[in-house]
């Protein structure tokens, strides 16, 4: 049986397709103008799907805007009733929350080590792990008996990009571990894209 993806009383086929109807909402509004109508209660919904729904509510939802990330691609902005705000993403409120879980553990890793990683980028290029960075995170955790579920995440916080870990010894220790072990190589984009598709993904 397919799985169908539901927000109020819309539905799909796909996650693709549930996740396209709330990118065009995106699109209809220019930056800063308030979202209303249908299209706001159906953010709403998806904020209760959310993995992070408690913190990004907050005090509760007054509204939502579109505005520019410092990416230059354009997001949510959740507006509270207090007058704070945060950027909220919808892109994981489908997905399963053990998939979720890895995924914060394995962003607040590659974080964590990112100052070793940040003096070798330069425009045009992208820096490559040589052990790929999962296997190098796999091993680390085998050699300390552990699992990505011991990973310890600094809680979520407001328009937060930066991803650390909990706990500073468990940072201090994957970053020694890291510096030891890891191997770069600079590659052009396209060498890099050529790479990540073939399967060896960084």
């Amino acid at each position: 049986m397919s799985t169908v993806y539901k927000l109020l009383h819309l539905q799909w086929g796909s996650k693709q397709a549930a996740l396209d109807h709330l990118y065009r909402i995106r699109d209809r509004y220019n930056d800063g103008i308030r979202i209303t109508g249908l299209d706001s209660i159906l953010l709403v919904a998806a904020t209760d799907l959310h993995p992070d729904t408690a913190q990004k509510r907050g005090c509760g939802i007054e509204y939502f805007t579109i505005k520019h990330s410092r990416h230059g691609t354009r997001c949510f902005v959740l507006h509270r009733m207090d007058g704070s705000s945060t950027d909220i993403s919808f892109s994981n409120i489908f997905d399963d929350p053990a998939k979720i879980r890895r995924a914060t553990a394995l962003k607040a890793l590659r974080d964590t080590i990112d100052p070793q990683v940040a003096k070798l980028r330069k425009p045009g290029y992208h820096v490559d792990h040589e052990p790929a960075f999962k296997k190098l995170v796999n091993d680390w955790l085998a050699a300390r008996g552990m699992t990505i579920d011991d990973v310890q995440v600094t809680p979520s916080e407001d328009n937060q990009v930066y991803t650390g870990l909990r706990e500073a010894g468990q940072a201090y220790d994957w970053a020694a571990y890291h510096l030891e072990h890891a191997r770069f190589q600079v590659l052009t984009i396209a060498e890099h894209r050529a790479k990540t598709k073939k399967g060896d993904k960084p």
